[in-house]
């Protein structure tokens, strides 16, 4: 395998990762801040089932872009980690943080 084969399937499995991140990842995490915020004493249920699905949409906006504009994509991944951790624990626990 030349370096240059090498590169570009280095480059090809990094984009594949970007693409899931964006999708998949984007998802996962509007998903768990959704279920997350819904669960706040904040609003009534209505109202608060509505606004975390509008700021679980923005949220996965937000991840789709950060997966291409991050560095790496490592680095990309690990943030979508780090962001998913709050909400898993707040939901790990029963909603009982709010």
């Amino acid at each position: 395998m030349t370096a240059l084969t090498a590169l570009r399937s280095r480059l090809h499995l990094e984009l594949i990762s970007r693409i899931l991140l964006a999708a998949l990842g984007g998802y996962v995490l509007s998903a768990l801040y959704a279920a997350s915020l819904s669960l706040l004493p904040v609003l009534s249920r209505p109202d608060r089932v509505m606004t975390a699905t509008m700021l679980a949409f923005v949220l996965w906006c937000v991840v789709a872009i950060w997966a291409f504009c991050a560095r790496r994509a490592v680095h990309a991944w690990l943030l979508c980690l780090a962001c998913a951790v709050p909400s898993a624990l707040h939901l790990y626990l029963g909603g009982h943080l709010g």
